[in-house]
């Protein structure tokens, strides 16, 4: 569990409700956890249980006029919520990588690979000669040796999985503190998703980052994460240590997910 010195990021009582038509309708209630540096939580459930929507919270990433929120979201010791509207909230951002399921949501398809990396390596201050340098290294440091000839490509002329490793590469050139993955591996056979997870675990290792990696698969939990929390229906059910929960289950709904990918799920 996270020290007060080591914690990267504390919710505590995170509600919300969207509103929809005058009427507000909770889509997360009661939310509790925590992320010390250089740890990993996942956060298992099924579709429309409510990850996606915890993820959109804590990066501010929703529509302020039409939701109701409240709670804590402390991103190193400063409250986001409280600061939402001021410029602190500016530095906080630049402290997040965020890696989304479907790399072609962040992907512009009408700029070239390398265009798409120069404009955040300018962003934190690389200058204009070393742009093609720094962007073949990070292609590489996300396993795609042929990295030069990558960068002058468009997302659609690279596949899927290159594509994905593109959105990991971007998500990580700023040196995040925490990272936000939102089922970065989903569709990839078991291979590439090994690959991608060991790259991200390695880079927490190394930075002395946390991550939040949100999941549908028990199996993908039991490769990376040092706590599990379990959603259902806006709520988190069970929430500890990975190991404790794999091996003690508690909620019916995390022994149903423990079932149903009970092959991947035997590293515990």
């Amino acid at each position: 569990m996270s020290t007060q010195s080591n914690l990267l990021l504390e919710v505590r009582d995170l509600n919300m409700a969207y509103q929809v038509r005058k009427k507000f309708y909770n889509v997360l209630t009661d939310i509790n956890f925590s992320l010390a540096r250089g740890e990993i939580l996942a956060v298992v459930g099924e579709s429309g249980t409510g990850k996606s929507t915890l993820a959109s919270s804590i990066l501010g990433l929703y529509d302020k006029d039409n939701t109701a929120i409240s709670g804590q979201i402390k991103l190193d010791g400063r409250d986001r919520l409280r600061f939402r509207h001021d410029s602190l909230n500016n530095g906080l951002q630049d402290q997040l990588g965020v890696i989304v399921n479907n790399p072609l949501t962040i992907l512009n398809p009408f700029r070239r690979i390398g265009a798409e990396l120069n404009m955040v390596l300018q962003h934190n201050g690389i200058n204009k000669a070393s742009l093609a340098k720094f962007s073949a290294q990070f292609l590489k440091y996300v396993g795609m040796p042929e990295a030069r000839s990558l960068l002058k490509l468009f997302p659609a002329e690279l596949s899927a999985e290159l594509q994905q490793r593109v959105a990991v590469a971007l998500a990580l050139m700023g040196n995040p503190t925490m990272i936000v993955a939102d089922d970065p591996t989903r569709g990839f056979d078991k291979i590439v998703q090994a690959q991608i997870l060991n790259l991200l675990v390695e880079y927490c290792t190394e930075k002395h980052a946390g991550m939040i990696i949100l999941s549908q698969d028990m199996g993908v939990a039991a490769e990376v994460a040092d706590q599990l929390a379990i959603m259902y229906e806006g709520q988190i059910v069970e929430y500890g240590s990975a190991a404790t929960i794999f091996h003690n289950p508690l909620h019916p709904y995390t022994r149903r997910l423990l079932n149903v990918g009970r092959e991947s799920c035997c590293h515990y």
